[in-house]
């Protein structure tokens, strides 16, 4: 689910700019619209009947899932990365005018960004599910991010990379295509690990909830990236708008590397100190 998210987020400046040059203003809005309402059969025939779906639902329980602290600190983390994805929609075509660039080239470039991402996103998936270490995962993906967002102008102070180069914004779009799959894929399977950790049933509810908190979180970025791109663009330029991005990313990063360490090393202590408790006991009985 997190994979089509953001891909739908990364694909839609791309399609956007193609149709926009190809037939102006309207064809744009047409052409979506005709394919919610082409896709809409579709969906009612395959959605689940309402009987077939649990009535009872534990709302308490729900409630203490969205307080647990792990799965606000991935929600953070959600959220900022649907604001990297939006942070681009307002500025990046307005700066890539200055190197000649019309909207359909702009596209390809957010094509290339989101193709990296749809290559990339299966990778990612497939090492965490391996390793299991989700939250390392994310932790790299945004140091990668981070970098991408601070090549991409480039920043002032990178004064060692080139100017207006096309070969240096295509590198940095398709870093940040991969670098955000990385930072955003494993985010709902370590909501899931959390959720079960808390003593949350492993069934559609949970699954429902988990859902819902990342795609509001996620909408929540996705609005914020924008309007913080135009606010930092009315006051500085595009380059230190992406330092003040990074900024943004970085933070995040740093308290969620500082929550990870403490939470594994709680772990460790209280699988320690459970150890200890009764050092007789093994696999449930007590050896004699």
């Amino acid at each position: 689910m997190e994979t089509f998210t953001g891909l739908g987020f990364m694909l839609g400046p791309p399609l956007g700019g193609v149709l926009y040059s190809a037939g102006g203003f309207k064809l744009p809005f047409i052409v979506l619209g005709s394919l919610l309402l082409s896709i809409l059969p579709v969906v009612i025939l395959i959605l689940p009947r309402d009987q077939d779906l649990p009535r009872k639902v534990d709302t308490s329980s729900l409630l203490r899932m969205t307080k647990i602290p792990g799965i606000a600190m991935i929600g953070l983390s959600i959220l900022v990365s649907g604001l990297v994805l939006g942070f681009l929609d307002p500025t990046f075509a307005p700066y890539m005018k200055k190197f000649g660039l019309g909207p359909s080239k702009v596209g390809l470039l957010f094509l290339l960004c989101a193709g990296c991402y749809a290559i990339s996103a299966p990778v990612i998936g497939w090492i965490s599910d391996k390793t299991g270490k989700t939250r390392v995962v994310i932790i790299i993906g945004a140091a990668f991010v981070i970098i991408g967002i601070l090549m991409l102008a480039p920043a002032p102070f990178l004064t060692f990379l080139p100017q207006r180069k096309v070969w240096l914004v295509c590198l940095s779009m398709g870093l940040l295509g991969a670098a955000v799959s990385a930072y955003q894929v494993p985010c709902m399977p370590d909501m899931l690990e959390t959720a079960r950790e808390h003593g949350m049933p492993d069934d559609i509810t949970t699954h429902g909830v988990l859902s819902g908190i990342f795609n509001a979180t996620a909408s929540i970025g996705a609005f914020l990236g924008p309007t913080i791109s135009g606010l930092t663009e009315n006051y500085l330029t595009f380059q230190w708008s992406t330092v003040v991005l990074a900024g943004i990313l970085g933070f995040q990063v740093v308290v969620l590397t500082l929550f990870t360490v403490f939470d594994q090393g709680r772990k460790r202590i209280r699988s320690y100190s459970e150890r200890r408790k009764d050092p007789f006991e093994k696999d449930g009985q007590v050896q004699v």
